[in-house]
């Protein structure tokens, strides 16, 4: 919950020393956007809760700031502070030091943030400010956007994103930053079923989905939005081609025909082993993973543009990114012509660019979106079937803080524990 904050920047630093601080600022000023969008406890209602509601005292509160000047007795007693101190006196001051320090860095591999990363998580800072009311902050959002997309990365291709040996586990020309794993040296096949690639591939015979029939799914209801002109749809195997042992022309695979029609209908093919390695647990699990793709500053900037210029304006130019690197025939056409219209198209098509990568969580939690899990043929477990209400958050959404941090820290106040409070229906 806590990380440690240093407020000054030293000036008699060479360029080694300016990359360096400037990456820390990065990577901290992320962290603690995620820790306020993790911990800020937003309130929940539905049909399915029971008993959870958001006391006052803790509304409005993030996580504890430490500072190089905090003593170890402070510490003792340190209450969090509240979402906009952290956005004040953490975030945009780290982002803006970063910018900075940065501005002559060129980067040679892209765990480490240059320029453009900070530009990103910028702009993912100000959108969050954007949906809080705060004035400018969507306009802020656009602009830092717009300087991310000009750092050099471009959407990935058809054939990038649908690579069976490098689909999502090799670094491509969309990623603007992304873990590395290189070598068998970095990887523990012990505990294989830990990692994300053997939880998300669905072609591995050392993988969860085949070896524990653990397959992870797209939901049906998003799975029916999606166009058959939209080749991301093949990302997923159609109700209609599961169970064959004749592999569709239109899914790229390196399974063979009986293996393929292990696969349940809706399971995904967007997330290869390392190498495409079905079969060498030693090879698949050497897969790196994008953290921030320059495709998510274009939706972005569609959203903040919405609010500052205009619905049809934001319309026109999601329709012009989807026909240019999506549609393989150029129909899409967005008909939004109001906000909430436009959000909602807008999160459809966010939904199925960023499946299983994760940022979608705080694009939910932030517009308070309703999750429906539950409707007429749906393919979630019964027990997972929950729904919140459109205009709160999930509860789920709002991540509890350990006790352990209570116990080492008494000005902490914890979250409510959202566990039981909803219920399938």
């Amino acid at each position: 919950l806590k990380i440690q904050i240093h407020v000054e920047v030293p000036t008699d630093m060479n360029d080694e020393q300016k990359a360096y601080l400037g990456i820390a600022l990065a990577f901290r000023a992320q962290f603690y956007l995620d820790l306020v969008r993790l911990f800020e406890a937003k309130e929940c209602t539905g049909s399915q809760v029971k008993n959870y509601t958001i006391p006052e005292n803790i509304k409005g509160l993030a996580c504890c700031i430490v500072t190089e000047n905090t003593t170890e007795e402070q510490s003792k007693s340190n209450p969090r502070a509240t979402v906009d101190e952290v956005y004040d006196q953490v975030i945009f001051p780290d982002l803006e030091r970063a910018e900075r320090m940065l501005a002559d860095y060129t980067r040679t591999v892209k765990t480490m943030p240059d320029l453009s990363v900070v530009y990103g998580i910028s702009a993912r800072a100000w959108l969050e400010r954007g949906s809080a009311g705060v004035d400018g902050a969507f306009a802020k959002a656009a602009e830092y956007a717009r300087k991310a997309i000009a750092g050099g990365n471009t959407p990935l291709t058809e054939d990038q994103w649908m690579n069976s040996k490098t689909g999502f586990n090799t670094p491509q020309s969309s990623w603007m930053l992304g873990t590395y794993v290189t070598s068998k040296e970095e990887v523990n096949t012990g505990y294989y079923y830990c990692t994300f690639i053997a939880q998300m591939t669905s072609e591995p015979t050392w993988g969860m989905a085949r070896y524990g029939k653990a397959f992870r799914m797209i939901g049906k209801s998003l799975y029916d939005k999606i166009s058959d002109k939209d080749w991301r749809k093949n990302s997923w195997i159609a109700p209609e081609d599961a169970g064959k042992t004749d592999i569709p022309e239109n899914y790229r695979t390196e399974l063979k025909g009986g293996d393929w029609s292990k696969l349940p209908a809706y399971t995904n093919l967007k997330f290869r082993p390392g190498s495409g390695s079905i079969s060498t647990i030693e090879t698949g699990l050497i897969a790196s993973l994008p953290i921030m793709r320059v495709e998510e500053m274009y939706f972005i900037r569609f959203e903040s543009i919405a609010h500052t210029e205009s619905v049809a304006a934001a319309a026109n130019e999601m329709a012009a990114f989807l026909n240019a690197y999506r549609y393989t025939d150029g129909s899409y056409v967005c008909e939004a012509t109001d906000l909430d219209s436009f959000i909602t198209e807008l999160m459809i098509q966010r939904r199925i660019e960023f499946w299983g990568e994760g940022i979608n969580y705080f694009a939910y939690k932030r517009l308070g979106l309703p999750v429906t899990r539950t409707y007429e043929g749906s393919n979630w477990l019964s027990s997972q079937r929950l729904n919140s209400k459109a205009g709160y958050t999930a509860p789920w959404m709002n991540y509890v803080i350990p006790e352990y941090e209570k116990d080492n820290n008494q000005g902490v106040i914890l979250n409510p524990d959202p566990s039981g409070t909803i219920l399938a229906d």
